[in-house]
């Protein structure tokens, strides 16, 4: 019955953007206002499967009831959303697209609670505060983000079957993964055991806690618990990197590669139910979403700085450093918060940086950064984040040959085309000094709690509970032996 509902749903809202008779209406259905209506819908379509298959009796009351549990969730994302495009905005003043200012408001509003973290003040009065003021102090914006996110027609281009259908069944996906998501209590063992858990003993702490990676946005998700006591709430936090994802990816997609609407909404619904992604939607609730979301506006922004168009058409662009200044920064930022939430945007940041050296179209440029780059990661030991460079004996000598590869090959290259090499190497230092500060605090903090300068250990962090390998297990159980047979 479930999916003969959304089919009519679907069906419905196809006739209204393809029949000519019905497209006065179009203005009515594809704004805020529509998509709460068809959020309402499918709520109440998948309350009602759900009772029938259930085998329970279906009431009014109840389906108010999961409709105010959701809308309330959404409502809080919608409040993260304005908060963060309102602090973006305040600082940049609309010189990037809106979904790279809502990245910004992000950035800083994690580090905000992060500075209340380290004196103790993540409760509900910073936090309340910290969220309503950017909007507050942007009050003249208030009345343009409402009617746009209310009642202005979204520019969604020519949609024909194929787009319409995936962007219902798309919003359909999003609702029966987020509906399961309105839980008391995590349910995927990764969410429950480190990441929910995390987020939680923050609001316990109302600050910061002994150990562990860099959690930015356990930080945020954190804030669920301080303001409503709710588990679900953090849960849709995490959820809300997927929401902003979507939204990331449909940008790349329409304004920066200019590929067909349809298409792009298509992908996006295929991408959706992939297994990887929809188990971190209904299962494992963690923060690879919100690392997906920054990685995607990441690549996004490198696209419209270093974009080939652009560098063909005008090579002058990329000699102007004050033109690329403010997207360049920014790029930086969005890569160290990348690392900040997981480490494994380093793969990124080193792919962000030869990507740069491409552009020139030097191939002995390019080999040679490739081979400082994985010098660099073996020098800074990130390689052992695995545990394993100890069985690789041979990685000195492996750095010390990358070294001199890279320095012939720079050195040609320098001799060969002397500028273009110059002008990359001060974009890469831009972009590097911009990526190590949101990095930087939590390298602050590893260094403070564990007294230690190596790279592993301020970039790990000191171990929250007791330190143990497999050798302390076996010395252990042979002690007990020992004692057992005394």
């Amino acid at each position: 019955n479930l999916l003969l509902y959304v089919l009519l749903i679907g069906g419905f809202t196809t006739a209204i953007f393809l029949y000519s008779g019905l497209k006065p209406y179009i203005k009515w259905i594809s704004n805020g206002f529509g998509l709460t209506i068809l959020i309402m819908v499918l709520i109440g379509a998948i309350s009602i499967s759900f009772s029938e298959y259930a085998q329970v009796d279906f009431n009014i009351n109840h389906l108010i009831n999961v409709i105010s549990i959701n809308l309330a969730s959404l409502g809080y994302l919608l409040l993260l959303t304005f908060s963060s495009y309102s602090i973006g905005n305040l600082l940049l003043k609309n010189r990037l697209s809106v979904i790279y200012l809502i990245g910004i408001g992000l950035i800083i509003l994690c580090n905000s609670l992060f500075v209340l973290g380290i004196f103790g003040f993540i409760n509900k009065y910073t936090v309340s505060a910290l969220l309503v003021l950017p909007i507050i102090f942007n009050y003249k914006k208030i009345p343009v983000i409402l009617n746009k996110s209310t009642f202005k027609s979204y520019d969604l281009g020519k949609l024909n079957a194929l787009g319409t259908m995936s962007l219902v069944f798309l919003v359909f996906f999003f609702m029966l993964n987020f509906m399961h998501s309105q839980t008391p209590f995590p349910t995927g063992f990764d969410s429950r055991n480190f990441y929910m858990n995390i987020a939680k003993l923050v609001s316990s702490n109302e600050g910061l806690i002994y150990g562990w990676r860099p959690y930015n946005w356990g930080l945020l998700m954190s804030t669920g618990y301080t303001l409503f006591s709710e588990n679900s709430i953090s849960i849709s936090i995490s959820m809300y990197g997927f929401i902003l994802s979507v939204f990331a990816a449909f940008h790349l997609g329409r304004n920066v590669l200019k590929l067909n609407v349809n298409n792009v909404l298509f992908a996006l619904l295929l991408i959706t139910v992939t297994p990887a992604i929809a188990n971190q939607q209904f299962i494992e609730h963690k923060t690879d979403m919100a690392l997906l979301f920054f990685q995607i506006i990441s690549l996004s922004l490198f696209l419209e700085i270093f974009g080939t168009a652009k560098v063909q058409q005008d090579d002058d662009y990329l000699k102007n450093v004050k033109q690329v200044s403010i997207p360049l920064i920014v790029l930086g930022l969005f890569l160290g918060f990348g690392l900040t939430i997981k480490m494994t945007n380093m793969f990124l940041v080193f792919a962000i940086v030869i990507g740069m050296y491409s552009m020139s179209k030097h191939p002995s440029m390019l080999a040679g950064i490739l081979s400082f780059a994985l010098a660099l990661f073996l020098l800074a030991k990130l390689d052992d984040l695995t545990g394993l460079r100890k069985y690789h004996l041979s990685v000195n000598y492996v750095i010390l040959g990358l070294i001199i590869i890279g320095s012939v090959l720079l050195a040609v290259s320098f001799a060969r085309s002397r500028i273009p090499l110059l002008r990359t190497t001060r974009f890469a230092f831009i972009l590097g000094f911009f990526a190590l500060i949101p990095l930087l605090p939590w390298m602050i903090k590893n260094h403070i709690e564990t007294d230690s300068y190596n790279p592993v250990k301020l970039l790990n962090g000191a171990q929250a509970g007791p330190a143990w390998d497999m050798r302390q297990m076996d010395r252990n159980y042979r002690q007990s032996l020992r004692k057992d047979k005394k």
